[in-house]
């Protein structure tokens, strides 16, 4: 059974590259992180701005209308500048919500609560939060899997596309051992989830690297390689080992990429973190 699931996983492969091979503009005015040129890693504001832009929720749209400008690029200032680059962490409150390499994402969650709040004083402000999407202790694979779906589900169903945060993680050999390091982190928004029997969660999601529409497939049986893994948020964060998180083929986020890896070297990109409407 799990030599069937592998082979209908590496057929799927090959069917999502042939789905990737062209991409879509997302909309008639482009949104990107490149539209912020003093930071380069704003994807998640960006991810966010898309969300307030794409969502049917009403809360959504009074948050986007307090972020008006004359194009995509002052919309995007106005936010990273008046809601990220001026607020304290919740994580290191010594520090602000955005640092060079980009955002935590508690911290962008916090940010996407505080925007509904301060748009709607008067109702009930939906509920944002971030969800660390780790193996819980005794949780079996089918079962993260099914509270993964559970999490991105329940935010599309109520109107919000939630945001994901994609890790990537290589393998380093040094004279002392093999270790598991931290590549690039990046997030994106969903548009769209659809099942994909016994081999696991095809998403459509916008890519704030570039404003383009990809596909990316969470895998629903675990990973064949163990591995090691961030269990919080932080560089001092404890690493788990294990299968700790599911992984995602996501070749067409280019974002994740690792350069200059020995062909025997291992390398895998993990759903770490969800956050929308709880």
């Amino acid at each position: 059974m799990a030599r069937m699931r592998m082979c209908k996983a590496i057929a799927w492969g090959v069917c999502l590259a042939f789905l990737l091979s062209g991409t879509a503009p997302v909309s008639a005015e482009p949104l990107s992180q490149k539209l912020y040129p003093d930071n380069p890693n704003t994807c998640g504001p960006c991810s966010l701005l898309y969300s307030l832009r794409e969502s049917g929720h009403a809360q959504q749209q009074l948050a986007l209308d307090s972020l008006r400008a004359d194009d995509s690029a002052g919309q995007l200032q106005k936010l990273v500048d008046q809601w990220f680059r001026t607020r304290r962490s919740k994580v290191f409150p010594q520090l602000t919500r955005l640092q060079h390499d980009g955002v935590w994402a508690e911290d962008l969650a916090a940010t996407w609560q505080d925007l509904l709040e301060r748009a709607d004083e008067e109702q009930p402000t939906a509920n944002i939060s971030a969800h660390r999407l780790l193996r819980q202790e005794g949780e079996s694979t089918d079962d993260l899997f099914r509270r993964v779906d559970r999490t991105i589900r329940g935010s599309l169903a109520q109107g919000v596309l939630p945001i994901i945060g994609l890790q990537h993680l290589y393998v380093e050999r040094l004279p002392d051992g093999t270790f598991w390091r931290r590549g690039s982190q990046h997030f994106v928004c969903v548009i769209e989830r659809e099942p994909v029997d016994d081999i696991g969660l095809a998403l459509t999601v916008f890519d704030p690297a570039d404003g383009e529409l990809r596909r990316i497939l969470v895998q629903e049986t675990a990973s064949p390689v163990a591995f090691r893994a961030p269990a919080a948020t932080g560089p001092q964060a404890r690493w788990v080992g294990g299968r700790p998180y599911l992984t995602v083929q996501a070749d067409s986020v280019f974002a994740l990429r690792q350069g200059e890896l020995r062909w025997d070297e291992r390398s895998i990109v993990i759903l770490q973190t969800a956050i929308g409407l709880k």
